[in-house]
Order: C-alpha cells, then structure tokens, then sequence
C-alpha cells in the first residue's frame, strides 16, 4: 500500500478512536523545508520520509503524543536535523558509543533514554527502519520501509 494511503488510514483512525492523539500532529512541513533538510544532510530524501513530512511535521509533547513506533515520539523535521547534526559530532569526536553511527540515517523518532528510530536515507538499504542507541548501536530492525513500521522483521 503506498504510503500516502497508510497516513490517510492512521489519520482517520486517530481522528475517529484518540481524537487527543490526532491534536499532537503538527501540521505538515513546507517545501522548502523538505529542500533545507536535503541541503543540511546532502543526501536526497527518500520519497517516504518526504511523504511522511508533507502529512505532519511531529508531534508535541503535550496530552497523547502520537508515537511513530511504540515508545519513540513523532520528531519535527527540525529536531530531527538537531539530533542528526549532535550525533554526528559525537561520532566526529570519537565519544564512545558514536563510533556506528552513519550521516545517511535521520531520526524520525525518540523516546525518553535516547534511543532513535531512524530512516537510512542512501545506498542499498535507503529506506530501512531500524532503533539506534548510544549505548547498543544500530538495533532491532523494525520494517523495511514506513509503510511497515511497527511490524518486526527477522
């Protein structure tokens, strides 16, 4: 299913069954938002993750955020490129535990100890879902495309 029909379908269930977790979206990036990102990371987004921030850019923090994966926050487009640009520099520093990290992945997705879901944007996995930790690394695969995420894979 593509993926602007799987937001329509999450849209209408929250709206219908957790109208308080539909209220935490943010609305939709713009444009040149979409081009500012790609110029920052200097990687292409994939179309998913352009989808994704075209239908709502995050979700606050108040009331029932609605989560990407269960545990992990919808980021902003904004706090995505904060998170990316830290790890990064932590991975140019050579602060232990950073040492995994790769400039093509972008988080979409936090929770609450620093863990990520992130999207690997380039090469022959672009697209992939997976949790990333400062502490285990790159970890549990969860979809292989957006459209997915949630469902484990092995």
């Amino acid at each position: 299913m593509p993926i602007g029909d799987v937001l329509e379908l999450i849209e209408s269930s929250l709206r219908e069954h957790w109208p308080s977790t539909a209220e935490s979206l943010q609305p939709p990036v713009t444009l040149q938002q979409l081009d500012r990102a790609q110029d920052v990371m200097k990687i292409h987004l994939p179309m998913d993750v352009a989808r994704l921030y075209l239908w709502h850019d995050g979700a606050n923090a108040t009331g029932t955020t609605f989560e990407i994966a269960p545990t992990f926050s919808f980021i902003s487009l904004d706090r995505a490129l904060d998170i990316w640009a830290e790890l990064n520099q932590a991975r140019k520093d050579g602060i232990f535990g950073f040492s995994e990290w790769k400039p093509c992945w972008l988080p979409i997705g936090s929770d609450v100890c620093g863990r990520h879901i992130l999207v690997e944007m380039s090469g022959d996995t672009a697209g992939r879902i997976f949790e990333y930790s400062f502490i285990d690394g790159p970890f549990l695969m969860r979809a292989g495309s957006l459209c997915m995420i949630g469902r484990r894979t092995c």
